[in-house]
């Protein structure tokens, strides 16, 4: 996942970042298709409440920057990969694009 300042953020540091932090979340994926969005996708918890997005909202800015938007989508499950793997993050864009 890459910020809008060109910061190269780890799916594996999110996992625990998100997973381990915010109340609410059984399970999430972040997915990027836009260099300023992300989509964030959960799977509720028993523990989620209105604080949850307030929580997401404030961990998105502090660690992508202020100028980071994104949509969270509420499911039921996060599907695996054909190998049987979960993956976190998900990046749609050329890093080299942002990097160069």
């Amino acid at each position: 996942l890459i910020t809008s300042d060109n910061r190269v953020i780890s799916g594996a540091s999110m996992t625990i970042y998100f997973i381990a932090t915010v109340k609410g979340i059984a399970q999430a994926q972040l997915i990027q298709r836009k260099r300023n969005e992300l989509i964030i996708k959960i799977v509720k918890s028993g523990q989620f409440s209105n604080n949850t997005e307030v929580e997401i909202s404030r961990k998105i800015a502090e660690f992508f920057g202020k100028e980071m938007k994104f949509v969270i989508e509420y499911t039921d499950n996060i599907p695996t990969t054909d190998s049987g793997k979960y993956r976190f993050s998900v990046s749609e864009l050329d890093p080299i694009e942002f990097l160069s």
